[in-house]
């Protein structure tokens, strides 16, 4: 599949999953921080937030960083 990128003054906040982002390599970044840490999903509306967060989980569950 191959993928447009904008310069950063072009891009538009989307819902986690639908945008240019490898959230797969964000997920697995997150491995070097401290057990503690805490990734944020924001700027969504209260009709987008429940779908993101669980996408999210749902990433983050894969690369075995949460439990459940």
């Amino acid at each position: 599949m191959q993928r447009e990128f904008v310069r950063v003054g072009d891009a538009a906040e989307v819902p986690p999953g639908t945008g240019i982002m490898d959230l797969d390599a964000v997920i697995e970044s997150c491995r070097h921080l401290p057990d503690d840490s805490s990734l944020i999903v924001e700027h969504l509306g209260p009709e987008e937030s429940e779908a993101a967060l669980a996408y999210v989980a749902a990433l983050a569950k894969r690369h075995g960083m949460l439990a459940g």
